[in-house]
């Protein structure tokens, strides 16, 4: 099965990079606007993306300041079949500089040549929302309105 894996290095404590991937305030702040649910582990999470679009993730591993992992339960956008049963990890570990390194996988594809590219450039933007947020005090989640505008101009299928 194919694996997305992406490293960034982001200029943070990782205390402060895991508040964000592990909170809903922190969530809402890089990846989507659109967050409910429970981040702890156990914990179910619903994440919109405008027009019925969401995606559930079951937290399946909740280690502070080490790992956050959630499992894909149920996906309802085009290529959401492909995404049910992957797993999606955040590794943190200090850098030389006592940054962060965020090594990030999404994997268990079981066929990759349907979604995995489309899936690995979002992740490349959302990561790039998170090291944004952490470094600079403002990410770049997805919101309502910029969804309608990638729909509207094709890029972001749904159905």
């Amino acid at each position: 099965m194919a694996t997305i894996t992406h490293r960034v290095e982001i200029s943070a404590s990782i205390s402060e990079v895991y508040e964000v991937i592990s909170t809903l305030g922190g969530l809402r702040s890089w990846w989507t606007t659109a967050i409910q649910g429970s981040p702890e582990k156990g914990g179910e999470l619903r994440l919109g993306f405008g027009e019925g679009l969401t995606i559930t993730l079951e937290v399946t591993e909740a280690r502070k300041n080490k790992c956050l992992v959630w499992a894909v339960t149920s996906a309802t956008f085009l290529l959401g079949k492909e995404w049910l049963g992957t797993k999606i990890t955040f590794q943190l570990t200090e850098g030389q500089n006592r940054d962060t390194v965020v090594l990030f996988e999404h994997s268990n594809w079981k066929n990759a040549a349907t979604s995995q590219g489309a899936s690995a450039t979002q992740w490349e933007r959302s990561l790039l929302s998170l090291k944004k947020l952490c470094e600079n005090g403002k990410g770049e989640p997805e919101t309502p309105k910029k969804i309608q505008t990638k729909k509207a101009s094709g890029w972001f299928p749904t159905a």
